[in-house]
């Protein structure tokens, strides 16, 4: 029954928000790209109710996109497993935190990773004081397991994104990040920082390849940069720039990844809809 109230309490939320996205769409402009080697090749868009469940991030295994959503005031956090070639929803879990996780102030997912068959995603609780990363078998969605950062890792206790790779978890703060930590996969113990030589705001997601760590960034008015890093200097620079052509679009999470299309950057928009935008190196 509680369960039952809970999916109403979502649903209701989500319609309202709907309503008012509506509004806003009548003064939505058109994506583009601002500042850099890009070119938008492909966009699956998703109205607030079916996109509530990959809002904040997204990753992929190059069959399926996994996509990762929060509503704190309803204390949802939801994962979507979408077919890549076709956008299509395939599987949706809706309030996958298990209850008595739950109750411990868990209430808001951000940007995950896909690692030799798991989903790794930052939550944050509700006081932020003990971030932590949920794990989940990405063929089923089911839950495993979650881990907390350690004490005093993160200077803010804000976890926005985390990246699995090479058995070291990548993460860092929302604002202020003027530093990448890492920790190890296999128990969580904190290994060290790379240290970048320029201070970012407003990171939203992250993603490696290449050697080359991406960060998107909701700093911006209507354009929204995603920065590159060195992973093995800490160089950090701006690799492009998008319009999203509305002040209150939100850019959330990103993958980076190679698909046949030519695309290697998946970025998740929130404004009137829920978009999936998909990047490709311009010639």
């Amino acid at each position: 029954m509680a369960q039952q109230i809970a999916l109403f309490v979502r649903k209701a939320i989500s319609v309202l928000m709907s309503a008012i996205a509506a509004i806003g769409a009548l003064f939505t402009g058109t994506p583009t790209v601002e500042q850099g080697n890009i070119k938008l090749v492909n966009e699956y868009s998703y109205s607030l109710d079916d996109g509530i469940s990959l809002g904040q991030g997204i990753t992929t295994d190059g069959t399926y996109f996994y996509g990762f959503g929060a509503l704190k005031v309803a204390g949802y956090c939801g994962i979507a497993k979408i077919d890549a070639k076709t956008g299509e929803i395939v599987n949706n879990s809706e309030y996958c935190i298990p209850k008595d996780i739950m109750l411990k102030g868990y209430t808001h997912f951000g940007d995950g990773s896909y690692y030799e068959g798991r989903l790794y995603i930052a939550c944050e609780d509700i006081g932020f004081r003990n971030p932590a990363v949920f794990v989940y078998d990405a063929e089923t969605l089911e839950f495993i397991e979650y881990r907390q950062v350690p004490e005093n890792v993160l200077k803010d206790a804000h976890l926005p994104w985390c990246v699995v790779n090479n058995g070291v978890v990548y993460m860092s703060e929302f604002d202020n990040v003027d530093e990448i930590k890492m920790l190890r996969l296999s128990d969580f113990s904190y290994i060290g920082s790379i240290k970048l030589d320029m201070t970012l705001q407003h990171v939203q997601g992250g993603d490696i390849y290449g050697g080359t760590l991406y960060l998107s960034s909701n700093d911006g008015n209507k354009v929204k940069p995603t920065y590159a890093v060195d992973l093995a200097t800490g160089s950090t620079k701006v690799s492009f720039v998008r319009g999203t052509g509305k002040t209150d679009t939100e850019a959330e999470g990103l993958a980076v990844y190679p698909f046949e299309d030519g695309s290697l950057f998946h970025i998740i928009d929130v404004g009137a809809s829920v978009s999936l935008r998909s990047y490709a190196p311009a010639e």
